[in-house]
């Protein structure tokens, strides 16, 4: 019995290490496996967050040149197509430059009606050398280039008018909040936004 009990109690110290080294094992393997898992499997994550819908297609409209709003032609929300006609600017040193060029091309046009009639009388009273003849001729070529200078000059003032008739560059709808009482009859300078248009 004496002897019996060492060797008793070296079997259980045996099997209770054997069911440790089992349970580790098992463990082991459990957190390896869950290891494995984590790893290879794709997880979902999720952000919550406000947001606005934007329409894809927006363009900002801004003044081509320092002016005053003389017209809005256009609401809220209103639908517009391409190429319509939004605001309607004037520009003051324009307006002065159109009829400062129009009062002087008037004036050389006269002038220039007026040569053949001077030629004539020229002819009547007679001119022996020819030289206020030729005078008139230099000053009717003066006046006609003059003339042609001038029209190219109304021409370009004309363009920069039409120029403050501005228009939608898409079709779509107008975004800006209430234009009547934001930009009508406001002074603007070069490059301002005005409005904004998008198709919705």
């Amino acid at each position: 019995l004496h002897d019996a009990l060492p060797i008793c109690f070296a079997q259980g110290l045996k099997q209770i290490i054997q069911t440790k080294r089992t349970k580790v094992s098992v463990a082991s393997v459990l957190f390896l496996v869950l290891l494995a898992f984590l790893t290879f499997t794709p997880s979902s994550y999720t952000v919550s967050a406000e947001g606005k819908v934007q329409p894809q297609t927006r363009r900002n409209i801004y003044a081509p040149s320092e002016g005053e709003i003389y017209k809005v032609a256009v609401e809220h929300n209103e639908r517009v197509v391409e190429k319509q006609i939004l605001l309607e600017l004037r520009s003051p040193s324009l307006e002065l430059e159109d009829q400062a060029l129009k009062g002087d091309y008037l004036a050389n046009a006269k002038k220039l009606l007026s040569i053949p009639a001077e030629r004539i009388q020229l002819q009547q009273g007679g001119d022996p050398y020819g030289i206020k003849s030729q005078q008139l001729s230099a000053r009717e070529e003066e006046l006609q280039q003059l003339i042609a200078s001038q029209k190219m000059q109304m021409e370009l003032v004309e363009a920069q008018k039409d120029a403050l008739n501005i228009v939608s560059p898409i079709q779509g709808q107008v975004l800006t909040w209430n234009p009547v009482d934001l930009l009508e009859n406001r002074p603007v300078q070069r490059g301002q936004r005005l409005l904004s248009v998008a198709d919705t």
